[in-house]
């Protein structure tokens, strides 16, 4: 049952380029865990590792899955700041910007970088060192975007956070 409610989250973040809401979390979660425990529990599950990873490898899955181009690298664990998931909560121009960046950044498109950073991933993205993406729409805040070297996590956080 929880493989369903990934599934749609997963189809709904690939349809409009966001992750879903909790308002529009609720008639998924109604539809296949019945109990307000079991949606607890599936909750839960999501605020782990596994569940994000589970959820991660869904969504890339559905991305790739419509003709959208290879990523350069994997991304492992998808994480953002608190900072940063407070303004997509609130802010759907926000998230669009999140997602298409991250969808960017896994691709090799570093964004609002000068010419010696982007060299200096493209060197990166070869000797397995981090990787580091900007993206600037204004009014929107300037976000980073930064893979590990061991490219276990990605994390998007505002550079005051850094």
């Amino acid at each position: 049952m929880y493989e369903e409610c990934l599934e749609e989250f997963a189809e709904f973040f690939a349809k409009n380029r966001r992750f879903i809401s909790g308002r529009e979390m609720e008639p998924i979660l109604n539809k296949h865990l019945g109990t307000a425990a079991e949606q607890a529990v599936f909750l839960k599950f999501l605020d782990t590792p596994q569940g994000r990873e589970r959820l991660g490898k869904m969504i890339r899955e559905k991305v790739l899955g419509r003709g959208e181009a290879v990523k350069k690298f994997e991304m492992g664990q998808l994480v953002m700041t608190r900072g940063v998931n407070d303004l997509v909560a609130d802010d759907t121009e926000f998230a669009k910007l999140v997602s298409e960046s991250m969808a960017r950044h896994a691709r090799g498109d570093w964004g609002d970088l000068g010419e010696e950073d982007k060299k200096e991933n493209e060197l990166s993205l070869r000797e397995g060192f981090r990787l580091l993406s900007a993206y600037e729409k204004p009014p929107l805040p300037k976000i980073w975007i930064i893979t590990e070297a061991d490219r276990s996590v990605t994390t998007v956080l505002f550079p005051s956070e850094y």
